[in-house]
């Protein structure tokens, strides 16, 4: 049945790209007889996304919003539209907070979004044909794939790197196209990223064997790999912006005590960053940010 309805609110219109997948996944999420069809509606919503705003997004935000429990982390499956729930400690248990900080910069997601895949597609279009001359690789590689493997006794990493600008591989065909900086450093982040996916949902998976004994061990160490990926989000995706690289700089300056790690939200280009604070000193944190952002951003 076709449901109609109107949503009113005080977000500004430049805000909304940044939710509309995540409203029109839960919309229809509500109506019970759609309940049982998650991921048909998750793939109705990023069709909204794609065609209403012209953003050539994902999946993982839409499928995290109609699969998404408490206290738990889903290890998604995109191509496959498949998920591992792994229950984490409570806040309560964990100790530690999870705070959204608003950069006060609007996502300016626009064409940026659409160029960040534009690189990372035509990346990996440029490794997977270096693969197939080179070491005989008749099925193509995804960028999951990658992450932690090794062609012909080279990893992944080495080999992307191998293909930066006009360095070209012994043995590889004339025709064979070097990556570009940009695409080089988004295909880096991108094989990268998934290894830290991996090692995060591993000490997730760990957090609830000691019923909190070794909390603050584990949160520093998924904190640390929160640090990583802001860095590559800055660094080699470049999707992030002063306001968020600021907002992670005075979360790192108050150290691992007190802020266990932090990270841009989505797709960059503005909007929020997750930090992961440590609860006994959540409030110094908040004031913290509040007071050195302001100084910065008056």
């Amino acid at each position: 049945s076709l449901i109609q309805g109107c949503l009113r609110g005080m977000i500004p219109a430049t805000v909304f790209e940044s939710i509309e997948s995540a409203v029109s996944a839960d919309v229809p999420h509500r109506d019970q007889p759609l309940h049982k069809f998650k991921n048909a509606v998750a793939r109705a919503a990023q069709r909204v996304e794609n065609l209403h705003c012209g953003m050539n997004c994902g999946i993982m935000d839409q499928y995290a919003s109609v699969h998404g429990k408490a206290n738990t982390i889903l290890e998604v499956d995109c191509a496959a539209m498949a998920h591992r729930s792994v229950p984490l400690f409570s806040a309560e248990a964990g100790g530690y907070q999870l705070l959204l900080v608003n950069s006060m910069r609007a996502h300016d997601l626009g064409s940026n979004y659409n160029e960040v895949r534009a690189d990372l597609e035509s990346a990996e279009k440029k490794i997977n044909l270096y693969l197939q001359q080179t070491m005989d690789q008749v099925l193509p590689v995804s960028y999951t794939e990658m992450a932690g493997a090794s062609f012909g006794g080279i990893s992944s990493l080495d080999i992307i790197d191998s293909l930066l600008e006009k360095e070209q591989p012994e043995g590889a065909s004339q025709l064979l196209d070097s990556l570009s900086t940009r695409e080089h450093g988004r295909a880096r982040y991108a094989v990268s990223e998934m290894e830290r996916v991996a090692a995060f949902v591993a000490l997730a998976a760990s957090s609830t064997q000691d019923s909190g004994a070794n909390a603050h061990e584990i949160l520093t160490r998924l904190g640390t790999l929160l640090n990583a990926t802001h860095s590559g989000l800055a660094n080699q995706l470049l999707v992030s912006t002063v306001e968020l690289d600021r907002i992670v700089a005075i979360c790192a300056e108050l150290g691992q005590d007190k802020v266990f790690g932090a990270r841009l939200m989505g797709g960059g280009f503005g909007g929020c960053a997750l930090v992961l604070a440590n609860a006994s000193h959540g409030d110094e944190v908040q004031q913290t940010l509040q007071a050195k952002f302001a100084v910065t951003f008056p």
